[in-house]
This record gives C-alpha cells, structure tokens and sequence, in this order.
C-alpha cells in the first residue's frame, strides 16, 4: 500500500481527490497504484509509471468510477522497504512488486524502476517504512 507522506515545498499532505471511470472486470484495493489507459483507470504493472492512487476499495464492476488521488512528482509515499533494503541507495530505482500488496521491490537490469527511494527512514528489514516518489 502507498500512503501519501508529505508534499515537498507544501504545507499539507492532502491531495485533491477525483472520480475517474473504472475499467470493466476490474478489482481495486485502496492505496494501490492506477495506470490511466484508454480513458479508464486500471492496475499498474510491475514497471508502469502510476498516474494515481486508488482512494478507495471496490470489487469487480462494482461502480463505473473510483475515487483516486493524482500522483505528482513532489510528492512522497511510504512503501514497505524490499527485501535486501541494508543494499539499497537513496536514489535508486525500484519497481513495483504486485504479488506483495503493491509494494516495491529492487529492479534488476532488465526492469525499468518507477519508484525512486527517497529516504530510507533507516529501515533495517523488509517491510520497514521507505519514502518514494514518482518522477515521470
């Protein structure tokens, strides 16, 4: 789950919600990352950058909209920390790990990492609060 921490030169940590058309077929689990596509929003892939985070639970064609929360890149989210976090950087590009909950995961050569660490928040373990954000 990716939970909106702070707001870089900002003095809130609120974003602005807004209701965008589902894709039919689909499940969404609150603070999960969306992917818009073909004028509907739909789960992130592994290395899709993520366009908005789900502000709400819904199951399968439950509603034909969610409520989501636009992702900017000044702003910071708290992900559980991968495995092998003593050997991550801040900086460094992670990729998402969807069979985890949507968390974060080191990205090999091959993947194209979307998520940047931003503060390791001195995690020690896998599943530790890190700060990431999303720069297009």
């Amino acid at each position: 789950m990716f939970i909106l921490k702070k707001i870089l030169n900002s003095s809130t940590t609120f974003a602005d919600s807004v209701r965008v058309p589902t894709t039919p077929g689909t499940a969404y689990k609150l603070g999960s990352l969306l992917v818009l596509k073909d004028g509907a929003v739909t789960n992130c892939a592994a290395t899709d950058m993520p366009d908005f985070v789900a502000g709400e639970t819904l199951d399968a064609d439950q509603k034909d909209n969610i409520i989501c929360y636009p992702i900017l890149p000044n702003m910071l989210f708290e992900a559980p920390a991968p495995s092998g976090v003593l050997n991550v950087d801040v900086g460094a590009k992670l990729v998402l790990a969807l069979s985890s909950g949507f968390a974060v995961k080191l990205a090999n050569n091959t993947d194209g990492g979307v998520a940047t660490v931003f503060d390791l928040q001195n995690a020690k373990k896998s599943g530790d609060g890190i700060l990431v954000r999303f720069i297009k």
